[in-house]
């Protein structure tokens, strides 16, 4: 009897080892179909400009010290001009995929007389945290965004 469940015990063993190493170094995946599943995110901007301008000297600023230790989502956008498009967005998420997508089309008809300033005063988001975006734009049609997915 002893002999006979010990040869029992070396079996069970060695059939244990060979399934363990089996399936060792694979890993679950999610299936093609996750998306179907667990749905995914979709962050999307588009930016349209069109039309015609004449500008002098435009100008623009953030006054100094602005947003001075600041924390969280900050989105700061400055403009000096004409046909000017900016945005900031954020999506949290849960879902397993998430992409940005991004189209900014620019078709203008500009004229100029002099030059565009946009500029940030001293010390603006001085110790600011978190999540900080900021467009700064000076003249005639300008497109900018940033986009954060977070998840």
């Amino acid at each position: 009897m002893k002999v006979r469940s010990l040869a029992l015990a070396l079996i069970s063993a060695v059939a244990c080892l060979s399934v363990s190493s089996a399936f060792a170094g694979t890993a679950p995946t999610l299936s093609d179909d996750s998306t179907a599943v667990f749905g995914s995110a979709r962050l999307s901007n588009l930016q349209v400009i069109g039309g015609s301008a004449t500008l002098g000297a435009p100008s623009a600023s953030v006054g100094a010290d602005a947003l001075r230790g600041a924390s969280g989502n900050i989105g700061v956008n400055l403009a000096a001009g004409a046909l000017n498009a900016q945005a900031n967005q954020i999506a949290l998420i849960t879902t397993p995929q998430a992409e940005i997508v991004s189209q900014q089309n620019v078709h203008a008809v500009a004229q100029l007389n002099g030059s565009a300033t946009a500029g940030l005063g001293a010390g603006v988001m001085a110790g600011a945290s978190g999540n900080i975006g900021v467009n700064i734009a000076g003249g005639i049609a300008n497109a900018q965004f940033n986009g954060l997915v977070v998840h």
